[in-house]
């Protein structure tokens, strides 16, 4: 997460778009803008953070109001409209950022558990077969293709050192499970 958990800068957005529509003055109305600082914050931080944001933000609207245009019945209209909107953005946006930590602590299960399945095929030989001696050292390809099809296996037989190294088309747990079923033909 980035320095400050990622509520930095629609922070900053806050504090600049209420300070330019104090000094632009009553008749330039600035504070619409700072619906862009939750919707900045549900990407870039958790949920709690997006709302504190969200409420820091009507706070310094609500704070700003008496400095923007003249008060009436039309500017009320004006205003109850434009923080309704504000304080709708500000919900969904904490609802999205709800929804992408949920997303997040799934994938890095299901990553959990497709990585185990992979080591487990991925079986280190030892340091020598029959006569060949072995060294092995498996690098993906990138970092997010770590969950994929790849195999190899060293197995003695009666007709010498027998080596299989292959990659299964595709990723995830399909293609772990076809790597394990090819590498327990090769066994039998």
């Amino acid at each position: 997460m980035p320095a400050g958990g990622g509520m930095l800068l629609p922070l900053l957005l806050i504090v600049v778009i209420s300070v330019a529509d104090v000094l632009a003055g009553p008749e330039t109305f600035l504070a619409p803008m700072m619906v862009m600082a939750p919707a900045l914050a549900s990407v870039s931080t958790n949920w709690r953070r997006t709302l504190l944001v969200g409420v820091v933000g009507l706070v310094l609207q609500l704070a700003i109001m008496p400095f923007d245009a003249p008060q009436g019945p039309e500017t009320a209209t004006l205003r109850w409209g434009e923080l309704v909107a504000y304080v709708t953005v500000a919900l969904f946006s904490t609802y999205i950022a709800r929804r992408h930590e949920r997303d997040r602590r799934v994938f890095a299960a299901v990553r959990s558990v497709a990585e185990a399945a992979q080591q487990a095929v991925l079986r280190s030989p030892g340091p020598s077969v029959g006569d060949v001696r072995l060294a092995v050292r498996y690098a993906s390809a990138a970092d997010a293709a770590q969950i994929g099809g790849d195999l190899y296996e060293v197995l003695e037989t009666p007709h010498g050192v027998r080596a299989l190294v292959g990659d299964v088309r595709g990723k995830g747990l399909d293609a772990v499970q076809t790597a394990a079923v090819t590498l327990l033909i090769e066994r039998i």
